[in-house]
């Protein structure tokens, strides 16, 4: 768990740099990687300069770390705020009320079957798969999408609409399966 929380987001930035000069060979695709790490960088610096202070079991001053402290409790506000301005549902309505519910029966099939065919696997973490099953698309599907030149409205649509019922099927799984 520790590896891949550490390793995400550098990873995920080198993935979108590599997937746009992969995906558009030209000078523009060139461009628009290196735009990826611009601003990848400041996250990438941040983790870094992080990471170093973890393994030398260094601790920030008190005056720095509570404004550092209340900037990182803003971040997934602030990346949900930023999903819904950028949510526009013009003609995706009836797409997102299809596929939704699909994505959500399947990923909960899947979450079940994978409870039950995997030899070895505790009661916490059958609960834990069943759980994320049932969570909202997220906000890593905008920005894969952007770097893939997919539908950033339909994308930023789903993540919405997939936030909200995930306000319903949350409860729901921890009821039934609790």
């Amino acid at each position: 768990g520790l590896m891949y929380a550490t390793l995400y987001w550098p990873l995920t930035i080198f993935f979108a740099f590599l997937t746009r000069v992969v995906n558009d060979r030209s000078k523009e695709g060139l461009e628009k990687g290196l735009q990826t790490l611009r601003i990848g960088i400041p996250i990438l610096a941040g983790f870094a300069a992080g990471l170093l202070l973890a393994l030398l079991d260094t601790e920030l001053p008190a005056g720095l770390m509570a404004p550092l402290t209340s900037l990182g409790n803003m971040t997934t506000s602030l990346i949900l705020f930023g999903v819904g301005l950028s949510v526009t549902l013009k003609g995706s309505g009836r797409e997102l009320a299809f596929l939704l519910p699909v994505r959500l029966i399947a990923g909960l099939a899947a979450a079940w079957l994978t409870g039950l065919l995997v030899p070895g696997l505790d009661e916490l973490s059958r609960r834990s798969i069943l759980i994320v099953s049932t969570m909202s698309v997220g906000a890593n599907t905008l920005i894969m999408g952007e770097v893939m030149g997919l539908d950033e409205e339909f994308l930023a649509g789903a993540v919405a609409l997939s936030a909200v019922l995930a306000l319903l099927t949350i409860p729901v799984t921890l009821l039934l399966f609790a």
